[in-house]
């Protein structure tokens, strides 16, 4: 495939063992209920291959509403995906996965989101400094006047915060 052939938003692409990965929201339906989420595997950054399906969201009940955002990272020999995913109380929120190779299948590393209860919350990232791990990301606008970008510590595991939500501007 040919980039203007691939239909995603919110492309990531990941520089593994000499190949690019690139994952992305499936733009069907604005990212609502979409079932999860693939990846396109690459020599270059202008031919993929066919979308290969790295998380399935309604296997693990989290196809709720909208699947955004994914990001991958390597920590440690394993690969996390942080992906917003609509929360049983009907919010946004950021949520890890976890896989052993970047084609997955990723699974939840936990059942809870990284980002706080309460908060409307979306587009995840890790930041590592000093031996820790943080998740960084939005305080959504549509909850509070001015949308905020924050960050929480992560525990050793990387499956839940440590810390109380930091504003950042």
């Amino acid at each position: 495939m040919k980039n203007q052939d691939i239909n995603i938003r919110d492309p990531f692409v990941v520089v593994h063992d000499g190949k690019y990965y690139m994952y992305g929201t499936r733009a069907a339906n604005f990212g609502c209920k979409t079932g999860g989420f693939d990846v396109y595997v690459g020599n270059d950054l202008e031919n993929w291959s066919e979308p290969i399906e790295v998380f399935d969201s309604e296997k693990y009940g989290m196809n709720r509403e909208v699947n955004w955002a994914p990001e991958v990272h390597k920590v440690n020999g394993k690969f996390y995906m942080l992906a917003t995913f609509t929360k049983p109380d009907g919010l946004r929120g950021t949520y890890i996965l976890v896989s052993d190779s970047p084609e997955g299948e990723f699974n939840p590393l936990s059942d809870i989101s990284l980002t706080p209860d309460g908060w409307e919350c979306l587009d995840g990232t890790l930041y590592s400094e000093n031996g820790k791990v943080y998740c960084v990301f939005c305080h959504e606008h549509t909850q509070i006047l001015n949308g905020t970008v924050c960050y929480v510590e992560l525990s050793d595991d990387l499956s839940r915060a440590v810390s109380e939500p930091v504003a950042l501007f």
